[in-house]
């Protein structure tokens, strides 16, 4: 063995005298942290360097998650065809934007409602004040909420076999009469 790596394991030696693994390079240093308490463990701002008032770039990136949907959901819900309708509606307005122009940071489908990610309250209370007359929708009346608002929705997949030329009943039966 060379000198220095002969050095090496000499200072890896345990008490029974066998050599420990090395331990692989690091590419960060951690300092004043032990290197195995800081594994898993999201980082955050220092808080001596986040100053009052000020907002982080995650938080002013994510915006405010508004909910375009009908009025009475989830008793209603909009199709896949009419979220396509309803994305450009909005955009048309956006694009009007005769007093003030929304900001939003994402427009998305998502099951029977369409999710909008507003840059900031003013866009928020945009959308809030357009969204039930929205001009060229033909459909249900609609409102905007905030996304914490709505009721959690679960969604389920369920595979019939041999039940494509039957009924909606029937379907409903085998649920009903499996899960009693």
């Amino acid at each position: 063995m060379p000198a220095d790596t002969y050095a090496q394991a000499a200072k890896r030696k345990t008490k029974s005298g066998k050599i420990t693994p090395q331990e692989p390079p690091s590419s960060k240093k951690l300092w004043g942290i032990n290197p195995k308490a800081a594994v898993g463990q999201p980082s955050g701002p220092a808080s001596h360097r986040l100053e009052e008032g000020r907002r982080r770039y995650a938080d002013a990136v994510k915006g405010i998650r508004m909910a375009l949907l009908p009025l009475h959901y989830p008793a209603e819900s909009l199709k896949p065809e009419k979220l396509a309708v309803l994305q450009d509606l909005l955009m048309e307005e956006v694009f009007r934007g005769e007093d003030y122009a929304a900001s939003f940071l994402g427009v998305e489908f998502r099951g029977v409602m369409l999710p909008v990610d507003c840059m900031d309250e003013a866009s928020a209370d945009w959308l809030r004040e357009y969204a039930p007359k929205l001009g060229g929708w033909k459909d249900s009346v609609l409102c905007a909420k905030r996304a914490e608002d709505l009721p959690i929705m679960h969604s389920m997949t369920m595979f019939f076999p041999r039940c494509g030329d039957k009924p909606y009943e029937f379907a409903l039966g085998l649920v009903k009469n499996q899960n009693r």
